[in-house]
Formats: C-alpha cells, sequence, structure tokens
C-alpha cells in the first residue's frame, strides 16, 4: 500500500483542493464573463483533482468500515460526481445562475462531501485535519460544524 509520507500527502493535497473549491463557492457571484468562467474551471479541475488523493487513501484505509461508509455516500450515492455536474454546469452557463448553483452545491456538499472527506483524514490517522468549509455551510440545515477556522 501507500507510505505513510504518501497517506500524508493526500490528506493535506485534498484538504487544500477543498479549500480552493470553497474558495470559489466563496466568491462565485462575485465574478462575471471570462473570469467567472476562469475561477469555476480552476474550481472544477480542483475538484476532479480529489479523486487522485482520494484513490490514494482507498488503497491505504479502505478496508476500515468508516471509510467504506464514506465512499459509499461520496461515490455508491453520486453525491461527489453531483459536484462535480454542477461545477461543470458553472463553467458551461456563465455566471446567470451562479447563485442558484452555489446554494446547490452546498446543500450537497456541505452535509455529504465534506463531512466523509474528514472521515477518510481521520481514518488516515489525521482526526485533526479537515476539508475547507464555505461560509454558505454555515445556512445548510444538518451540514457538520467544522471546528477548524481555516
Amino acid at each position: 500500500g501507500p507510505s505513510d509520507v504518501q497517506v500524508m500527502n493526500a490528506v493535506m493535497s485534498w484538504m487544500n483542493d477543498t479549500g480552493k473549491v470553497s474558495k470559489f463557492l466563496n466568491t462565485a457571484t462575485s465574478f462575471s464573463g471570462d473570469e467567472f468562467t476562469r475561477q469555476a474551471t480552476i474550481a472544477l479541475n480542483s475538484e476532479k483533482d480529489e479523486l487522485n488523493h482520494k484513490m490514494i487513501l482507498d488503497a491505504a484505509v479502505g478496508q476500515m468500515d468508516m471509510v467504506q461508509a464514506a465512499n459509499d455516500t461520496l461515490a455508491t450515492q453520486g453525491t461527489f460526481q453531483a459536484v462535480v455536474d454542477a461545477l461543470q454546469s458553472m463553467v458551461d452557463n456563465g455566471p446567470d445562475t451562479a447563485q442558484m448553483q452555489v446554494d446547490a452545491i452546498n446543500q450537497n456538499r456541505c452535509v455529504n462531501v465534506l463531512p466523509n472527506i474528514d472521515a477518510y483524514f481521520a481514518a488516515a490517522g489525521q482526526p485533526d485535519m479537515q476539508s475547507v468549509r464555505p461560509s454558505g455551510c454555515l445556512e445548510v440545515q444538518n451540514a457538520a460544524a467544522s471546528s477548524s477556522s481555516g
């Protein structure tokens, strides 16, 4: 399986990717035209990149019950892909529907995606590491609160 260093790097890189996506969700409505599309593309690519880090952690700790449960929500139930699809839609459709898309992403991502990424981090031996929440998570019912101020 992956080495301890590879596992730690996967956790850090996955956390950084969640930060890039959350930063876009926090600021999406402030962009227009080509700049919106550029920022949405950065977020989309970061979201897709998360799967590379997930793959490493699946190889390292994928047998653990908490990881299998997290994977069921993220992959089997399609909650992660729904974020990818929504970001792709933002790239394709531009800023006109940005607020609606951000709200839809937060409704899913804050409840189903980010807490399960945290479960991966905990399984990998980093319980104090957490995925980066967008400010919109504060308005979403049932979103697991993040204790990090990041």
